[in-house]
């Protein structure tokens, strides 16, 4: 029986972690940056708005190839964008990854 509970525990981690990767950041914004920082999206798919304060995604956002994404500075906030999506924020650090 402990042999097969250490099979089944391979298994599971070789394939249930097969199609599992880290988001990974793709635009990065830093409290008291200047200037904006914006890049165009490699490929198609979800991006999520991450604060540096924070566990959780801010939003998710669908994102097409050739669309930009990123920070714009604008007075006291700082503007994230991801396509025609736009969110005004408190000075901070953010990230948008990659899904």
């Amino acid at each position: 029986m402990r042999y097969a509970s250490l099979m089944v525990a391979i298994c599971l981690v070789l394939c249930g972690c097969e199609g599992y990767s880290s988001p990974a950041t793709v635009v990065h914004w830093d409290k008291g940056s200047s200037g904006a920082r914006m890049v165009t999206a490699k490929s198609s798919g979800q991006y999520a708005l991450h604060s540096m304060k924070e566990s959780k995604a801010k939003v998710v956002v669908a994102v097409q190839k050739g669309e930009t994404l990123g920070f714009e500075p604008k007075g006291d906030v700082v503007t994230a964008r991801a396509g025609e999506f736009h969110l005004d924020l408190p000075p901070g650090t953010y990230y948008w990854s990659r899904r």
